[in-house]
């Protein structure tokens, strides 16, 4: 297959992992500024003003962390059975991941600097890592063109203690452009902060939102094997080793501060 037409595969694959997402949100620009509503995760704390740090997303004092799963376990099939829903392994068994998430505690409400990011975890714990990841959106017709995911930042390996709650310094400087009104093709970019677990056998942090019948589909996540950091082929856009993780709460939030 030639580079081009590769691309052209990579970017109808995008469009249609986002626009089923955004079918459930009304619309995809949510997908990219409000994750899909917030889907329970609680309203940002503090006012978003330029110099002064806030908390974005949920408290993690009523959070809970008790997911089990694991990068080697694979993603939920969205379909109940008698001990719950079950897992599909992904197709090459890795023992790391990046999980990029849509919900309050990954995403910030303007340009500026996560200065760090606030993680739970239950009894067990391991290697992880935050990365700065960015989602590219154009106007186009006949729909529009969204573009997921690069990894534009790299934090620091961090081993959280277990039954806590661990502070991770990041100082990420966030891009969130604006949504241009109408028709206008500029292209735009906006940064989320997503989670890499690095071990097998580390659960990623978090909790299902909805068991045993699957998650709330309207809480989107994507999961891709091996974590993008440890993945030389993971350059640019459009992972092609996603899966959907809908429905998975993680239990993280941010420091953010304004510009």
């Amino acid at each position: 297959m030639s580079t081009s037409a590769s691309h052209a595969n990579l970017n109808r694959s995008a469009n249609r992992r986002f626009h089923t997402a955004s079918a459930l949100c009304g619309s995809v620009v949510l997908i990219v500024l409000t994750a899909c509503g917030g889907s329970g995760a609680g309203p940002t704390v503090g006012n978003n003003t330029a110099g002064q740090q806030v908390q974005i997303g949920q408290n993690l004092n009523g959070q809970p962390a008790d997911n089990a799963i694991r990068c080697v376990d694979g993603v939920p099939a969205q379909a109940p059975t008698f001990q719950g829903f079950f897992f599909i392994p992904p197709a090459n068994v890795s023992t790391s991941c990046t999980l990029i998430t849509f919900f309050d505690g990954a995403q910030v409400p303007s340009a500026g600097t996560v200065v760090s990011a606030n993680i739970k975890v239950g009894p067990v714990t391991g290697p992880m890592r935050f990365v700065r990841a960015r989602v590219l959106f154009k106007r186009a017709l006949p729909q529009d063109v969204v573009s997921c995911c690069s990894v534009e930042q790299v934090g620091p390996t961090f081993t959280p203690a277990p039954n806590s709650i661990t502070t991770v310094p990041l100082n990420f400087v966030m891009t969130h452009d604006a949504i241009p009104a109408g028709l206008d093709p500029t292209p735009i970019a906006q940064d989320m902060i997503a989670i890499e677990i690095l071990a097998p056998n580390v659960p990623i942090p978090g909790t299902w939102v909805n068991p045993p019948f699957g998650g709330n589909l309207v809480q989107a996540n994507y999961i891709y094997w091996p974590a993008f950091s440890l993945n030389p082929n993971n350059v640019g856009q459009n992972k092609l080793s996603d899966r959907g993780f809908s429905g998975f709460m993680p239990s993280y939030n941010l420091n953010f501060v304004a510009r």
